[in-house]
């Protein structure tokens, strides 16, 4: 049974080859539409995902008022906040400080830039997070305090082909001795640098005394490693009564704990790392595909429903040769199925295609991974089986139910006044106009 469905199928896409055609052509545009949405908005859900211990790790964020009373988040923590968790807490692992370098200027030679990826950390850095190594060794590459990890990129940036282990860099007048070359940071990461510099190195610089106590003054980020994430709701219970052991009287925000996952989309915490984004971004682009796609799909119904009349004695003919309806649905939804797995393989070439350009309008380094991320191809099968249900579903439903007297006596009535028809194709036109609407106004406000 199987096997003559298809035959039919197939004969039927060959016989009319001009709407099999404009078929998988709407579908696959729509699906690559899809596909690129998909990837962009998996890489922002997805940032810092990739460390071993995400699930376990925390940024400790400070919340605070202005003068005006006005309440504000910032990732910025005193100094001495990590040692102090720590030590009261139990269910806290380990804690780490980081603390951004801002802009300085390195030499090497004749060589000489101003940088600006510079990051000091605390020697356990990579204890807690999953950043590797390749040259050096992670557990010691912090150890000394003169010493400097390097990104792949600077290293071959100041050394060429040579070996960077050893050599000696000029970072603001100091001179610290390559211990370690970091494999490419993940895009998706909230934690990038070119420079890594142990957090000790500080001591070296003026007013470390003041920061190292001082409880009123905020430069330092602190993440934190919980025993059990379980944990986290109960630690944050127990901060404020932490807050006013520790912090001064005429000082007393309040401290949160925020998942390391959660950083990248909450853009209401001042002074990251890195720019946070709008979780509302993802949810429009996500719209926007879904849009896409069901137009994609309701221009399919209509081209089914012009060509109902070429298909409604087939139908008569079959049930009166003893056809069942579920039959027929089965036939009609594997002619879906395999008209969308068509427009998917063009839809995966299209996406291929048009992904750099893609890449460069959304800043990206987007790809196509199938071997070892199978979200790519959960989404792909999601598409055909979503694509295939709503494509489908017209002649699946209605055009099996055809009475087959009323067919053979030319009495069936397709099209004309019926509601369904009328109202797929307002709502077709409608997302169209509403689409090249938003399309106009996005356009005005990047050019402005």
């Amino acid at each position: 049974m199987l096997k003559n469905h298809l035959i039919i199928a197939l004969r039927n896409l060959y016989r009319h080859k001009s709407y099999s055609l404009i078929n998988i052509l709407g579908l696959a545009i729509g699906i690559a539409c899809c596909i690129l949405i998909f990837l962009f908005v998996r890489h922002e859900w997805t940032y810092d995902a990739f460390h071993e211990k995400a699930d376990n790790i925390y940024r400790v964020l400070l919340i605070g008022k202005t003068a005006e009373g006005e309440e504000y988040t910032q990732s910025v923590t005193p100094l001495p906040l990590a040692s102090a968790l720590s030590t009261q807490f139990p269910d806290i692992s380990q804690a780490v400080r980081l603390r951004s370098g801002g802009s300085m200027v390195v030499r090497h030679g004749d060589n000489m830039f101003r940088e600006e990826a510079i990051l000091y950390a605390d020697s356990h850095f990579f204890e807690m997070f999953s950043f590797s190594l390749n040259q050096g060794n992670p557990a010691t590459a912090l150890n000394e305090k003169n010493s400097v990890i390097l990104s792949h990129a600077m290293a071959e940036k100041y050394f060429g082909d040579e070996a960077s282990l050893g050599q000696r860099l000029t970072i603001d007048d100091d001179e610290l001795i390559v211990s370690g070359v970091a494999k490419k940071i993940p895009d998706n990461s909230s934690i990038r640098f070119d420079f890594l510099i142990p957090y000790e190195k500080l001591q070296d610089k003026g007013g470390w005394s003041y920061s190292s106590t001082s409880w009123n003054s905020s430069s330092t980020y602190t993440f934190i490693e919980l025993n059990d994430p379980m944990q986290a709701s109960a630690l944050e219970e127990q901060l404020p009564d932490f807050v006013t052991s520790h912090f001064p009287e005429n000082y007393t925000p309040q401290l949160s704990l925020q998942p390391l996952t959660a950083i990248h989309l909450n853009p209401d915490v001042r002074f990251g790392l890195v720019s946070a984004s709008d979780p509302s971004l993802s949810y429009i682009l996500s719209g926007i595909a879904l849009l896409v796609l069901l137009i994609a799909c309701i221009n399919f119904m209509n081209l089914t429903i012009g060509r109902s009349s070429h298909r409604a004695k087939e139908i008569g003919m079959r049930k009166v040769l003893g056809a069942q309806r579920t039959q027929l649905m089965r036939q009609f939804w594997g002619e879906a199925v395999l008209l969308s797995c068509f427009a998917l393989v063009l839809g995966v070439a299209l996406g291929h295609l048009f992904l750099p350009t893609f890449n460069t309008l959304a800043e990206k380094s987007l790809i196509f991974d199938y071997s070892t991320d199978w979200s790519t191809l959960l989404a792909l099968i999601g598409m055909i089986g979503l694509v295939a249900l709503i494509a489908g579903s017209y002649p699946a439903l209605i055009l099996s139910r055809f009475s087959p007297i009323s067919v053979l006596r030319n009495q069936l009535q397709i099209g004309g006044p019926n509601l369904f028809t009328r109202s797929l194709m307002v709502i077709q036109f409608a997302l169209s106009v509403l689409l090249i609407i938003c399309t106009f106004i996005m356009f005005q406000q990047l050019d402005y």
